[in-house]
């Protein structure tokens, strides 16, 4: 299914454009996942569309806003009858209204004003200079010891409903983090989004799936509500680990699952809990699971499984530094079951030292000073490397995959920091590495099409205001087709670690070819993924640099 256009930046947006695009969001929801709908979010679907305009606005705009409670004058907008709004959303019980509800929700709202006056009533001895967390603080720990919860000084209106809602804008965007403000930066052109191919089953293949991330979404509430003493902790953790939901295949619930396996699998290692953190982590299928596993197993002796796993990783890492983190411990593996061992060797990167009048940005200054030696080059750093690839692998970027797209406001697909997303697509990829070793200039068209018919769609790689033709056309042909896969292949692989470290200077001179300099000011230093990219790039057969730069005035 193709997405569809969403909003005209050539008109206005309406007084109640907010409306619309929540209508939107719900309206997608239900036609593209209703299998997932249980009974209770059907009927709620229906009984907001049958909601009056102004009840409606009213509720998208109290589920937009960030607080859980709401003074009376805070529902007050132009667009909207408000009492009648009001009335309507409490006779459904969407609204409820009072001075009761728990204090942790409301004290942290009230003013500095607001919260002397409560001390005052409560003769809680109190100064001027009180800080407003310390009043907070003082009061919660006075409330704490009541038989009768306290009453707030405010009459709160809030949602009942907001966490069946959230739901609706979780099954839209497959995420936790994007909301209705993606419509309005469409709708006004500030972004664009490329038109893919949104499957129906890209965020939760059933119900089933559905019903796994919220278990583990209690299960996260549980671990975080925890008790202070560890060994509460630890008997919860084995309680939790017994009555773990199912994990199943859905991108979601993977990550969400391996997120929380992580957390409560660490803070079991630093209690030497070393049997039930390893349990944790067989969980997870995110790093550093598998190298924490590595380290619990070598630590209880279990030298084989530790060896086993370890080259297990070798053969199929997750990252880079899954490999590289484990080097000591496989070293004394290796030793200690009388292994082969080759260890890897640092490498060995020229470097330069210049003495440069002060300016306040380092890596111009070193540039100058190659300019004036007749070289010419800019400052590239991460940007243009990324942005030559995301031209280069436009399509499989964007190409259609399992549970790569969900919703028509994505700038990149949803796997695309896991490692699913190089494997999925490996085909894709070997295709496009011969294609750049055969046809290096039908490479270069397409990258130069793309520039062309996709400019300023949001694309996580390409960096828009920086890029040209003729910058795409020098740069391309100023490296070997290999030297460009060697780079491209590191990206595609594994971007959350490979997406930063690039040399900071990328310099082009008539005799003396390309070079690349990491530039590094008074007191700086090379940094670990800062080496990764320099070893890559010198196996690549390129010249690279650190430049260490001192200031003489």
């Amino acid at each position: 299914m193709k997405q569809p256009a969403i909003g005209d930046p050539a008109q206005p947006l309406s007084v109640d454009y907010y409306r619309d695009n929540y209508r939107f969001l719900l309206e997608w929801v239900y036609q593209h996942h209703r299998p997932l709908l249980d009974e209770d979010m059907r009927r709620d679907y229906h009984r907001f569309q049958a909601l009056s305009r102004d009840s409606q606005c009213l509720l998208v705009r109290m589920l937009s806003r960030k607080p859980t409670l709401f003074r009376r004058p805070q529902l007050d907008y132009p667009e909207i009858d408000v009492n009648n709004a009001i009335s309507e959303l409490q006779q459904l019980g969407w609204l409820v209204s009072g001075d009761d509800f728990p204090y942790q929700q409301w004290l942290p709202l009230l003013l500095k004003s607001e919260l002397f006056d409560v001390s005052h009533r409560y003769q809680l001895t109190t100064i001027k200079s009180t800080s407003k967390a310390q009043l907070i603080s003082d009061l919660a720990n006075h409330f704490d010891s009541l038989s009768v919860a306290p009453k707030s000084p405010v009459h709160w209106f809030a949602l009942t409903i907001a966490g069946q809602f959230a739901r609706f804008q979780l099954l839209f965007f497959g995420n936790a983090y994007q909301d209705l403000t993606e419509f309005t930066k469409t709708a006004l052109g500030h972004v664009r989004y490329e038109q893919y191919t949104i499957r129906d089953d890209a965020v939760f293949p059933d119900r089933q799936a559905l019903q796994q991330y919220a278990d583990w979404q209690q299960l996260k509430q549980r671990w975080r509500q925890a008790d202070a003493d560890p060994q509460r902790q630890i008997a919860l953790a084995q309680q939790l680990l017994l009555a773990r939901p199912a994990i199943g295949d859905s991108l979601l619930v993977v990550s969400q699952s391996s997120r929380i396996s992580n957390r409560i699998a660490r803070h079991l290692e630093r209690l030497q809990q070393l049997d039930s953190a390893l349990q944790w982590y067989q969980l997870s299928q995110r790093h550093p699971a598998r190298e924490r596993q590595v380290r619990i197993l070598a630590k209880q002796g279990q030298l084989q499984a530790a060896w086993r796993l370890y080259q297990k990783i070798c053969e199929d890492p997750w990252n880079i530094e899954e490999v590289e983190n484990l080097k000591s411990v496989a070293k004394q593996l290796a030793k200690a079951l009388r292994q082969p061992w080759s260890p890897s060797r640092p490498i060995a990167v020229a470097e330069q030292q210049l003495n440069l009048p002060t300016n306040s940005d380092v890596e111009q200054a070193v540039l100058a000073h190659y300019q004036q030696q007749g070289w010419q080059g800019i400052h590239g750093e991460n940007w243009l490397p990324l942005s030559l690839y995301g031209l280069a692998c436009w399509d499989i970027i964007f190409s259609d995959q399992t549970q790569a797209f969900c919703h028509p406001f994505q700038r990149a697909p949803r796997d695309l920091l896991s490692q699913r997303f190089y494997h999925r697509r490996r085909q894709l990829f070997e295709q496009r590495w011969q294609q750049l070793q055969q046809q290096p200039s039908q490479v270069l068209a397409n990258m130069l099409s793309h520039f062309n018919d996709k400019h300023g769609i949001a694309n996580d790689f390409v960096v828009w205001p920086r890029l040209t033709a003729t910058l795409i056309s020098t740069w391309f042909n100023a490296l070997t087709p290999t030297q460009w896969q060697y780079i491209w292949q590191y990206l595609a692989f594994d971007y959350r670690h490979h997406r930063s470290g690039f040399p900071d200077l990328w310099l082009l001179h008539p005799q003396h070819g390309i070079k690349l300099i990491e530039v590094k000011g008074p007191g700086d230093r090379l940094q670990s993924h800062q080496r990764r990219w320099l070893a890559r790039l010198q196996a690549a057969q390129l010249t690279i640099q650190v430049c260490y730069v001192s200031w003489c005035d």
